[in-house]
């Protein structure tokens, strides 16, 4: 998950040349005292401060609606967010399809029968296949097929869920080579529930055999991080070594000049 303080921060494209900076004030000082707005372009460009601000409420607001329990507080928080994404000029389509998902799930969730709504979680859903066609956005797309299944599940619209579902497995695999467990698991209920046992067994199989594939990758790029982190470690030591010799030959060499 992406740590809210880090991304409140502005891009690394909007932090400008510190030198740049020192020299661009100077030049204004010479030409006369600058303004509120003279700072705010020479600190941020193009880039609105407000706005800067608001993407950090907002990716804020939905990284705590993930964190929370009560299905009130994050329908609250997701809806505030919107509110800001709306208000921002930014108009960064990752919001909106973060805010869209969250929403839809917690509408879906049976668990919570005061917030449960086929319809708002429709409507939602609805929004977030919008954004993700607008914007090409594959894992977008992705979230809406699983999610949607989902949906057509809880109407016993089988058929539907299964359409759908196969539609993000598709999409899964041609993105990452692999379907993800959570499509394959949908695609097992969803077997189940048509009484298509054997396709269910296979989806079953194809989720244990992924869910080892991710397992040994995961495990792979933490052997490969370790690796490097251990060479890393060991060319600080050599360069350690390698600077204490230097100082010892300049040293034997000051001294036999004494001599």
């Amino acid at each position: 998950m992406v740590d809210p303080d880090e991304q409140a921060l502005p891009p690394e494209a909007a932090i400008p040349n510190i030198s740049k900076l020192n020299s661009s004030i100077e030049l204004q000082i010479s030409l006369g005292k600058p303004t509120l707005s003279t700072v705010y372009k020479l600190l941020f460009g193009s880039v609105s401060p407000l706005n800067i601000i608001l993407a950090g409420i907002i990716t804020s607001s939905i990284n705590m609606s993930t964190l929370i329990k009560n299905k009130d507080s994050i329908i609250l928080l997701l809806n505030n967010a919107l509110n800001l994404a709306q208000e921002s000029s930014s108009n960064d389509h990752t919001d909106y399809t973060n805010i869209f998902a969250n929403l839809a799930a917690t509408y879906l969730d049976t668990n919570s029968k005061k917030t449960f709504s086929l319809k708002k979680a429709k409507a939602c859903l609805d929004s977030l296949i919008l954004f993700a066609n607008e914007q090409s956005d594959v894992e977008s797309k992705i979230l809406y097929y699983g999610t949607i299944s989902e949906y057509y599940m809880l109407k016993n619209q089988y058929n539907l869920a299964l359409k759908n579902a196969k539609k993000g497995a598709e999409l899964s695999k041609q993105m990452t080579g692999l379907t993800s467990p959570e499509l394959l698991s949908k695609l097992y209920e969803i077997h189940k529930k048509l009484k298509n046992y054997k396709k269910a067994n296979l989806y079953l199989e194809e989720m244990v055999e992924n869910k080892d594939s991710l397992e040994k990758l995961s495990a792979k790029e933490d052997i490969t991080k370790y690796e490097s982190e251990k060479e890393f470690e060991i060319q600080q030591k050599l360069d350690s070594l390698k600077y204490l010799d230097e100082i010892k030959i300049q040293q034997a060499e000051t001294k036999a000049k004494e001599e």
